[in-house]
């Protein structure tokens, strides 16, 4: 029996990664796992707070210290391989280290979801609509963050290795007429 294609997603923030990781697990029936889903269960099971971002990051920037930079990769796919799926997507790749282990599997391709900083900037304040914004919700600080904080430095050199590239600049149909062409080519 062949391995399973495994698609992995990165992305910046707000450039399109989750809507993604939705149509492929919920649409498309593939076997979906999130970074993030792991790093909260590992929270909830310490009574932390996964409500703060901060924690999620102190949480995954610990584990990735203690058990080498590949263990949420290396995680995931334990449960992948239990799935028994003919794809199985993973969402949150985003440091070099997690890229390196992610390539140790056969079959493995990655697709880089971006879109113009200005774009994601605006995204990201249409889904922060029901909070009350404030000055410092500005596009200078909004790329500062990209630029300084831990779990989004290294997104566009992990997304330089990725099979496929695609700018999410256009409709959600757009956008996953894109993915699922290039999952497409992969399962040839």
């Amino acid at each position: 029996m062949r391995p399973p294609l495994i698609i992995g997603i990165v992305g910046e923030k707000s450039s399109g990664k989750s809507i993604v990781f939705e149509h492929l697990g919920k649409r498309r029936g593939y076997v979906a796992f999130r970074f993030s889903d792991l790093i909260n269960e590992l929270l909830i099971a310490l009574g932390v707070d996964i409500r703060d971002r901060v924690n999620q990051m102190k949480m995954a920037e610990s584990l990735r210290a203690t058990f080498g930079g590949g263990v949420l990769v290396r995680s995931l796919m334990l449960r992948a391989a239990t799935a028994k799926a003919r794809v199985v997507v993973l969402e949150g790749i985003r440091k070099s280290a997690e890229l390196k282990e992610f390539r140790k599997f056969p079959h493995a391709k990655l697709i880089y979801i971006t879109a113009p900083v200005e774009l994601r900037w605006q995204r990201a304040k249409l889904r922060r609509s029901n909070v009350r914004l404030d000055d410092q919700f500005t596009l200078r600080r909004y790329i500062k963050v990209e630029q300084t904080l831990p779990s989004e430095v290294e997104i566009p050199a992990v997304g330089r290795h990725a099979d496929v590239r695609i700018e999410n600049t256009g409709t959600k149909r757009a956008l996953f007429e894109q993915v699922d062409a290039a999952i497409r080519r992969f399962s040839k």
